[in-house]
């Protein structure tokens, strides 16, 4: 039952942003459809109307505010709605669904993760990432985790501006991992994964955005060559938050499961198309005692070892952080 109205809810939202916000009229006859055959959508959108006068203008078709009275959606005789003028309820369900957070609204739950598959948290706001595109001309260091913010560093790799057997995502270079060990790596080991790190600042992306982060994503696109021998590889992206300064991230980074306040993480075997770009991305709900961000970005050879050091041709490009809340409903970009 509660998976049913999680549904009922999802589908609601979308039809109610297709129509108010794109001026979809396919959305809105849906919408009025929906309400007037199903009594636990009225109920639902009765108690929105509550709090939003202007959605009455969505929902044109004769007949269909009066079946929105609560009393009438719950059965008894029909009355005009009074409405309260308290605007934009409806956005403040989508972003506090996409900070994670119980929609109040409804009885039931929006869980962050469904309304992303379904398009509905706003676009974000971009948040600093040094060099995401990787157009800068400056060479990723080889040093592990960095120790400052603004730069990348990790295992050995290069900028290329790419060739025939695989051209960048966007601009003219993108980034080639090239091993999956780095100039401070024990010897002897060998690792399987070859990994960048950047640390971030959120005090200043916090000063940037004008408001508290609530949920933050990172996504980069990846690919490789054609690959013989049947090689599997994976790539990865990674958010890790933590309270500290930047000298503090080679650390936090080795005692992670302790140290890290939030995590989030996504891998994803690579496919066997040069020709297009892989979207990876995690997103991850800040604590408000981070002030920083340590985001990875990896290239992973899978099946047992050991391994060589040396990758093939792996590549990333266009690396991003955005903010996927607002400081304010009535200024959100909605898809």
């Amino acid at each position: 039952m509660k998976d049913e109205m999680i549904s009922l809810e999802t589908r609601m939202l979308t039809l109610l942003h297709r129509a108010r916000e794109e001026r979809d009229a396919a959305a809105r006859a849906e919408l009025n459809a929906l309400l007037r055959s199903n009594a636990g959508a009225r109920r639902l959108m009765a108690r929105l109307l509550a709090d939003e006068q202007a959605i009455v203008n969505c929902l044109r078709e004769e007949g269909i505010v009066a079946l929105l009275d609560p009393a009438a959606a719950a059965g008894g005789p029909v009355a005009p709605i009074k409405l309260a003028a308290r605007p934009f309820a409806w956005r403040r369900a989508l972003a506090a669904a996409a900070a994670g957070l119980v929609v109040g609204l409804f009885s039931a739950s929006l869980v962050y993760g469904l309304v992303m598959q379904r398009g509905l948290v706003n676009e974000g706001i971009p948040v600093p990432l040094a060099d995401g595109g990787f157009e800068s001309g400056v060479e990723p260091a080889a040093e592990f985790v960095p120790a400052r913010t603004g730069l990348w560093s990790g295992d050995f790799a290069t900028l290329s501006e790419g060739g025939p057997e695989m051209v960048p995502s966007e601009g003219k270079r993108m980034l080639k991992f090239l091993r999956t060990d780095n100039r401070l790596s024990p010897a002897g080991v060998m690792p399987s994964a070859g990994e960048l790190w950047q640390v971030v600042d959120l005090t200043e992306a916090r000063a940037a955005l004008g408001h508290e982060l609530a949920v933050i994503e990172v996504s980069a696109r990846f690919n490789q060559a054609a690959v013989s021998g049947g090689e599997k590889t994976a790539f990865g992206v990674g958010l890790m938050a933590f309270s500290g300064s930047a000298a503090d991230a080679p650390a936090v980074w080795r005692e992670r499961r302790e140290l890290a306040l939030a995590q989030a993480d996504k891998e994803e075997l690579a496919d066997a198309e040069p020709g297009t770009w892989q979207r990876l991305s995690a997103q991850m709900t800040v604590p408000r005692e981070a002030n920083l961000l340590l985001v990875q970005i990896r290239a992973v050879r899978k099946g047992r070892g050991p391994h060589s050091p040396v990758l093939g041709a792996h590549f990333t490009d266009d690396v991003r952080l955005r903010a996927l809340d607002r400081p304010s409903a009535e200024t959100a970009k909605w898809r």
